[in-house]
């Protein structure tokens, strides 16, 4: 039986009127909310309260910073240009000089180590003969290969349907900034690494055309082949002609066959089809020797590989895992999970997007490990390296955008997108801080070599410059040569003048009030100095140090003269991969400096590391004595002796079954020794070069100048190339400062040898 109604004014009767008002009250407030939220700029689909705000919000922030982080690589790309050919390019000069300008096609496939570098070579090509060999087109390609590496994976994942919306959004702003992040500073300022980030442009097409091609035969077209097959196909050839690690896609392609259902005609085709391709790749070729000797070696490697995205300053985890270690660690396992479920275990209906992404995370995680293989005996820390990034990002933009699927298919009110959003907000924010650190970097390669060629183009004898551009010396003066004769790289007074002119600072006595701590607190070297290129008085020193106790490089450079005096400071900004090499205490690649100080020719310059704590600096265990221009009041000249001329036994007569040996010393008052060459001549008919560089201390203490260290030559031949009886002996050395005449002249007398008859 129902209950009557409270009385009027009963207490009862009052908390239910009370009751009424506040569901009224409520009613209104949700109904005025659904009217706002209807309006709302950010309104989406089916969402029902506040939350939904988030997402939406979070996305604008996530696809702002990732134009950001493409804004600002631009400017990077674009302040520190170099015309400079560096390092392998010289390759490319070198074979345009033996061919005429175009090379053959046995010259485009010829391997380079283990990778066959034909779209490399080829742009290197097109560069020289149609933009001057100033690496105009190769960095314009450097950037548009991430731009259009980008777009594919935008458009395979906004072609899959998953992602819309706030999740698009963001998926599409994480991208961007994977693919275009100054981490991979390298992969954007080196023009040598075209063929590197090609590599993984056509890997993604390749994958690419085949979940495409998977649509058509889910739509109930059989045909074995289609347009995006070919497309894919013909990616995965590019991709092997690219870096060696473009091969991986072609076993990728035949797994993707079978996970995406593909008729059976189509997956002999592409079995076939990469057999072929592969067989031909190894064909004169040479395997790369890598050893599965250590797998927990290797994980680590692969795990700083990954981690350096997030974390450039890994150290040494004997203690624990790090949050860098620990978060890649996560994401591989989730990559594994994927790429387990999707390309392993045969579906009813594939999942295209998560197979898309998981034959990515293949392809990344395969090329790691294999890198691994071959670098590994350099130390983990060469993992580290900023070109490796591009295959990094690829991977975490990947593992982004499978996480972001899961979350976008969670209740619309559950806040799980807008967590992952955070996250990947932190994580872009985080790594904006450090593009200034990159810049840096580029700048100083920037400045490095283009210091390099203006020296080498005024003095080809120059090997400590020549060096800096290319490992074999004695070519890089001819290259330069060819470049300048076919009016091809910068032009050296044009280079010069854009290169910072900086005076280096007045001295300060007393150590500038740094604290100067024992040597045994830093690893280092003063690797040299040279003149600097348009400052009178100014040296460039360069070496690289390691703060023992932070273990990480030190804060900047000190540079200093024996009573106290900072003379000048360099800065922590060039990657030195041989250091940690031969160290396996130094874990950072970023341990080179370089810097210039204000020191009078002749006087002993030493280099100090400023620790951690900012207030000591810590000697490195070398000085380098600061090299004379000239004697001052003489103009330069070419000084030298012509010291014996004989046998082995320094006798002047010489049998002609025996050598005739020359040696002596010749120094360039201006630059030091070695000269540019020093020419033999018997009875004023040229015999030859002789061989540079010997060490000659007598001379060296001699002049008081430690530049003449290396004035030692000498020269063979056979003398039963000469006539019996007497001969003179003469030298000239020539250097930039000219050819001069070395004294004095040697007579020599050759004796037919007795019992053996000449040979």
């Amino acid at each position: 039986m129902a209950q009557p109604p409270p009385p009027p004014g009963s207490p009862a009767s009052v908390g239910l009127t009370r009751y009424h008002v506040f569901m009224d009250f409520f009613r209104r407030v949700a109904s005025l909310t659904r009217t706002v939220r209807s309006r709302s700029p950010f309104g989406v689909g089916d969402y029902r309260d506040v939350k939904s705000w988030a997402p939406a919000i979070l996305s604008l922030f996530v696809l702002g910073m990732g134009l950001y982080t493409a804004a600002a690589t631009a400017l990077i790309v674009h302040r520190t240009y170099s015309g400079v050919i560096f390092w392998d390019q010289w390759d490319y000069v070198d074979v345009a000089l033996h061919s005429h300008g175009w090379p053959s096609l046995s010259r485009l496939w010829a391997p380079f180590v283990v990778s066959r570098l034909v779209v490399g070579r080829l742009a290197g090509f097109v560069d020289l003969r149609f933009f001057g060999g100033r690496n105009v087109s190769l960095l314009i390609e450097l950037c548009l290969v991430p731009v259009c590496l980008a777009l594919v994976l935008i458009w395979m994942i906004r072609r899959s349907g998953q992602l819309r919306g706030a999740a698009l959004a963001t998926a599409a702003g994480f991208i961007a900034f994977c693919a275009l992040c100054p981490v991979q500073i390298e992969d954007f300022t080196f023009p040598i690494e075209v063929d590197f980030v090609f590599a993984g442009l056509a890997a993604v097409t390749s994958f690419a055309g085949a979940v495409l091609h998977s649509s058509r035969v889910a739509a109930g077209d059989r045909r074995w082949m289609s347009g995006p097959l070919a497309l894919s196909l013909f990616a995965a050839v590019l991709a092997e002609c690219s870096r060696m690690h473009g091969l991986l896609v072609w076993p990728i392609l035949v797994v993707l066959g079978f996970s995406l259902r593909f008729p059976r005609q189509t997956r002999i085709l592409i079995g076939g089809f990469g057999t072929v391709a592969v067989a031909i790749y190894f064909w004169g070729s040479y395997s790369p020797g890598g050893e599965l000797t250590n797998p927990i070696a290797i994980g680590g490697y692969v795990i700083t590989y990954f981690a350096t995205s997030w974390d450039s300053l890994l150290a040494p985890r004997s203690a624990g895992v790090g949050i860098s270690e620990f978060l890649t660690i996560l994401a591989i396992v989730i990559a594994v999970t994927t790429i387990v479920r999707h390309l392993c275990l045969r579906r009813s209906t594939p999942d295209l997007l998560r197979t898309f992404l998981a034959a990515i995370m293949l392809f990344t995680l395969s090329t790691a490990v294999i890198t691994s293989l071959g670098r590994l005996n350099f130390g983990v820390a060469q993992a580290a390296s900023s070109r490796y990034q591009c295959v990094a990002l690829l991977f975490w933009a990947a593992v982004a955008t499978l996480i972001l699927a899961w979350a976008a298919g969670r209740h619309p009110r559950n806040l799980v997108l807008a967590g992952v959003q955070a996250g990947l907000l932190v994580l872009m924010v985080a790594s904006a801080g450090r593009f200034n650190s990159y810049e840096r970097i580029a700048a100083g390669l920037q400045i490095r070599i283009g210091r390099a060629y203006v020296a080498v183009t005024r003095n080809p004898a120059d090997q400590a410059a020549a060096g800096a551009l290319n490992p074999a010396v004695a070519m890089v003066p001819v290259w330069c040569a060819y470049l300048r004769s076919h009016n091809l790289g910068p032009d050296p007074r044009e280079l010069e003048a854009g290169l910072p002119r900086v005076s280096g600072p007045a001295p300060i006595p007393n150590w500038a009030g740094y604290k100067v701590v024992p040597t045994d607190g830093c690893l280092g070297y003063l690797d040299g100095l040279e003149p600097g290129v348009q400052e009178p008085g100014v040296v460039v020193a360069t070496g690289w140090a390691w703060d023992r106790e932070a273990r990480k490089p030190p804060r900047k450079i000190v540079f200093a003269l024996p009573d106290g005096r900072v003379v000048g400071f360099g800065e922590m900004r060039i990657p030195r991969e041989d250091v940690g090499a031969v160290n396996k205490n130094v874990t950072n690649i970023n341990t080179g400096w370089e810097g210039e100080a204000t020191a009078a020719p002749g006087s002993k310059l030493r280099a100090f590391a400023v620790l951690e704590d900012t207030t000591s600096m810590c000697p490195l265990p070398n000085e380098v004595i600061v090299p004379y221009l000239r004697a001052p009041g003489t103009p330069p000249t070419e000084i030298g002796f012509v010291d014996e001329a004989g046998d082995s036994k320094r006798a002047e007569t010489v049998s002609t079954a025996g050598i005739l040996l020359v040696y002596g010393w010749a120094a360039d008052t201006a630059k030091g020794a070695p000269v540019d060459r020093v020419m033999v001549y018997v009875d004023g008919i040229s015999a030859g070069a002789a061989t540079l560089g010997q060490v000659r201390r007598d001379v060296e203490n001699y002049y008081n100048r430690n530049d003449y260290s290396n004035s030692g030559w000498n020269f063979k031949m056979s003398a039963s190339l000469l006539s019996p009886g007497k001969h003179t002996v003469t030298a000239t050395a020539s250097g930039p400062s000219g050819t001069a005449q070395l004294a004095p002249s040697k007579t020599i007398t050759i004796a037919v040898a007795t019992g053996g008859g000449q040979r």
